[in-house]
């Protein structure tokens, strides 16, 4: 009987700290992108920011998987996802940008950009509230509005 006991409270204490983050939402309320690229630099880029609201959903893990993947991946999971996305034109600044309309469901928000390398993983935003993305000659950097 105490053996049983024991293993009842071990699956409630599991299922009282799996349950929370299984339903975490993302934090993220503002994103702004800016270029700290020279005014004439020859650089056109696109800024992706992803808004997943399925925990299950698989996304492709590199910057090269999402964009060789992306129009067909938006459009087979449309109802669980949303997908942000900023054209950085030469001489472009900065902009703040218009979140979805249910971006609080979102449980995990991401960001790449077109000029990142290869291999390099979508970020990871969704702890932080305000989020800066700053294009960079090499690729992007992330940091807190």
């Amino acid at each position: 009987m105490l053996a049983a006991m024991q293993k009842l409270s071990a699956s409630l204490l599991l299922l009282l700290v799996l349950i929370p983050a299984a339903l975490a939402q993302s934090r993220v309320t503002a994103v702004k992108v800016e270029s700290l690229l020279d005014l004439n630099a020859i650089l056109i880029t696109e800024v992706d920011v992803i808004f997943v609201y399925d925990p299950a959903l698989q996304l492709p893990e590199t910057k090269s998987d999402w964009y060789s993947e992306r129009e067909a991946f938006i459009t087979a999971n449309a109802d669980r996802l949303d997908v942000v996305t900023l054209s950085a034109p030469q001489g472009f600044v900065e902009r703040n940008l218009v979140l979805p309309e249910r971006h609080g469901e979102a449980v995990k928000v991401l960001v790449t950009a077109y000029h990142d390398g290869g291999t390099v993983k979508l970020r990871d935003v969704s702890a932080r509230t305000g989020v800066l993305v700053q294009i960079q000659p090499w690729g992007i950097q992330i940091g807190d509005l």
